[in-house]
């Protein structure tokens, strides 16, 4: 959960502790207040700054509850008619009255409408907040910032003598009194059915999924976020092709999640723009005429998962019964299992040409004025990686804070602590630091960026790394890993493989030839979410420690990184 409050401690004259702290601006109409104010209950500070951390968990849940209401739904953009906004209006009343009838008694009605509107007078928080009940109730998904929800509200204001003679009947035992209401369903137009019918479109459903997600997100969340619902996007498109036009996803069956999968298995493999910007079908129509290489069948899985997770919440919101993409996988993976075996990781043989490169024996010095002077990080970040089997952008966004002793221990603290930082999982882990780093002056080095830190304070100087810029998703990797792609595909060992991702693949293989226990090293590389120490569970700091130690050194040019030339 982001932390969108932080609280405010102060204590009255009664002795008693308070938190207090401004309502975020965007979302005070909906929770219908400027200020959190509330009693801590104790006179101890120490307990009440206990409790405070509770009331904060809280009320950044009400607030995230507060901005999922008011993320973009796919009925914003309706155009809805006067007939359209009254005849909404007439309904939402007709189930006001409904809660009447249902209450154990109208003093319990009363007590809700007197949570909207005190004094029973119309305002427009009060029609607000019986409109999103009504929509609520009926399952229609429309944001109150919208224009549609605005015209319904005001047609809510103009009837509200409706609303007070139900209640003025009713109070007084007359419940057969006739509402006079005389809109129904059948008044609606085109684009009010629209409204009140559940179905949706993919390209609808997509938007309303990423909004959502994008609202709950942290801002350390949102740069993979965006990433990901890039790759969305392009599936998206493709599988709106295939099925014909952006048809409701009730329309959408197992037998076209089935023949989409066939042709993704059939995608070509290309770095051009071009050919990326096509349709699915010629792609693989350009794929088939140049008799080209076909996507692995991993790129395909993942392919099929994105597009599985948007059927997953048509599901969760009941637009429909059973994801049409469930088993689809299936299918990848006997193709996996009919193709031969790939190659992951690096080889001793392939390590040796890495590490005994000019890489290795020169410092970086960028071409032109232009380029990225990637300096020291294109000599450890490779290092770190094949001996801790982290990914690459962990290490790249590490801070020079993040480099501690733990219990004696050198680490690494890989998290998702700062907004210029995350991981995969959500999760931090310490990660020993292996002694040959240690012999090559790595905490030289970062003591050095300390230093630098201290003098002369920049946007990126609290960073290990500081050279690393990120790119438009916010990832600090991103130019680093084609650098290092390029230098080592020039060295002939990096064909069909993630030239950086590899190090993490031969890090397992060597924890598994010293015999490591699965568990351990996967605390050690972050893949189930496992913490190395910190009381998460995990493994401890001393067990990590013996198993880093035991990875065999890479024989490099130098014996210090200061004998760069």
């Amino acid at each position: 959960m982001g932390r969108y409050i932080i609280l405010s401690m102060f204590q009255k004259s009664n002795g008693y502790w308070y938190v207090r702290e401004r309502v975020p601006v965007d979302v005070q109409k909906i929770i219908g207040k400027k200020y959190f104010e509330r009693s801590l209950k104790t006179k101890n500070k120490a307990e009440a700054a206990a409790r405070a951390a509770v009331v904060r968990v809280e009320l950044d849940k009400l607030v995230t509850e507060a901005r999922l209401k008011l993320a973009p739904k796919r009925n914003d953009s309706l155009k809805l008619k006067p007939v359209d906004l009254f005849t909404l209006a007439e309904m939402c009343i007709r189930y006001q009255v409904e809660l009447m009838e249902e209450a154990d008694s109208i003093v319990d009605y009363i007590n809700y409408l007197h949570r909207l509107t005190p004094n029973m007078t119309p305002t427009k928080k009060a029609a607000d907040g019986l409109l999103l009940d009504f929509f609520h109730a009926r399952n229609i998904a429309i944001s109150p910032r919208s224009k549609a929800f605005e015209g319904v509200s005001k047609a809510l204001l103009d009837k509200w003598d409706m609303l007070t003679d139900a209640l003025v009947f009713r109070g007084g035992d007359k419940w057969g009194h006739e509402l006079g209401t005389t809109l129904t369903e059948a008044n609606l137009s085109e684009a009010g059915r629209a409204l009140v019918d559940n179905s949706i479109t993919i390209t609808a459903l997509y938007e309303e999924y990423r909004a959502t997600e994008l609202v709950q997100a942290t801002p350390s969340q949102k740069p993979a976020l965006l990433k990901r619902f890039r790759d969305i996007d392009q599936v998206v498109r493709w599988f709106v092709g295939h099925v014909g036009g952006d048809i409701p996803v009730q329309q959408v069956t197992k037998q076209h999640a089935s023949t989409f999968v066939n042709r993704l298995i059939l995608r070509p493999v290309t770095k051009r723009r071009d050919i990326k910007a096509l349709s699915l079908e010629d792609q693989i129509a350009w794929a088939e005429k140049g008799d080209e290489q076909r996507v692995a069948s991993n790129t395909v899985k993942k392919d099929v998962r994105l597009f599985q997770s948007l059927f997953s919440v048509a599901v969760d919101h009941h637009y429909i019964e059973e994801n049409p993409f469930t088993g689809s996988l299936k299918r990848v993976a006997r193709k996996a299992a009919k193709s031969s075996p790939k190659k992951t990781g690096y080889s001793d043989a392939d390590l040796q040409k890495v590490f005994g490169s000019d890489l290795f024996r020169h410092k970086f010095e960028p071409v032109r004025r232009v380029d990225t002077d990637y300096g020291l990080s294109l000599f450890w970040v490779p290092l770190i990686c094949h001996y801790t089997g982290a990914r690459l952008n962990e290490v790249a966004q590490l801070h020079l804070s993040d480099v501690k002793q733990e219990e004696g221990v050198w680490c690494i603290d890989i998290n998702p602590n700062a907004d210029d930082k995350r991981t995969k999982n959500g999760e931090p882990r310490l990660v020993p630091i292996h002694e040959h780093l240690l012999d090559l002056g790595f905490l030289e080095y970062v003591e050095q960026g300390r230093l630098q830190h201290r003098k002369h304070k920049t946007a990126t100087s609290h960073r290990v790394f500081s050279m690393l810029k990120p790119n438009t998703d916010g990832t600090l990797s991103a130019g680093l890993s084609r650098m290092l792609g390029t230098q080592f595909k020039a060295l002939g060992i990096a064909e069909g493989l993630q030239p950086v991702h590899a190090f993490r693949h031969t890090f397992k293989t060597a924890c598994r030839r010293l015999n490591v226990a699965e568990d351990v090293h996967d605390a050690i590389t972050g893949h189930q979410g496992s913490s190395v120490g910190r009381g998460y569970g995990g493994i401890g700091i001393d067990t990590a420690n013996k198993v880093i130690q035991q990875l065999e050194r890479v024989q490099l040019p130098v014996k210090h990184y200061t004998e760069l030339k």
